[in-house]
């Protein structure tokens, strides 16, 4: 019998410290899944970051080369962003920059063809149309664009026209 308190006690102190050892882990885990998030993701748009731009995109390239595949990439600009920003705030600009964010990847959505969304700069973002040809990205690039400059967008009550040049 006193050999069973000590046994029951060290039975109850693994257990315990498993318990305690895989809570740890689990958060650890969580943690690093959330740092791993924020590097890859832009925080305002949603969209992937210029850091996953530039570590996916020569694989990227180099797989669709080796395969013969079209690859094509849609790059634009965000038109007078910097007179949005100077003529209504900083809060204003980064509101159009979630709003074009938003449109975009609607917009690419109804597509109904794969594609990731990038945001590469400052109001700079970059479209990856994969396995398609310039021919059929070109009305994908229209659709996107007729969209931004449809995007009813406000600060303030007033009206921010939202336009961009696509290249």
């Amino acid at each position: 019998t006193w050999l069973t308190m000590p046994l029951m006690f060290a039975i109850i102190m693994m257990g315990l410290y498993s318990w305690a050892y895989s809570n740890f882990t689990h958060r650890q885990r969580l943690e690093q899944e959330q740092l791993t998030h924020e590097v890859n993701y832009d925080a305002l748009t949603r969209a992937k970051s210029n850091t996953s731009y530039l570590n996916e995109t020569p694989a990227l390239f180099a797989k669709f080369q080796d395969a013969h595949q079209p690859l094509t990439f849609i790059e634009l600009d965000l038109d007078n962003f910097k007179s949005i920003n100077d003529r209504f705030s900083h809060l204003a600009g980064n509101g159009a920059l979630t709003k074009s964010a938003t449109t975009l990847t609607h917009t690419l959505q109804h597509s109904q063809r794969p594609f990731t969304f990038y945001r590469t700069g400052g109001e700079e973002f970059v479209i990856i149309l994969p396995g398609t040809t310039l021919e059929a990205a070109i009305p994908i690039a229209k659709d996107c664009l007729d969209a931004l400059r449809t995007a009813n967008y406000h600060y303030d009550q007033a009206p921010i026209k939202i336009t961009a040049s696509f290249g």
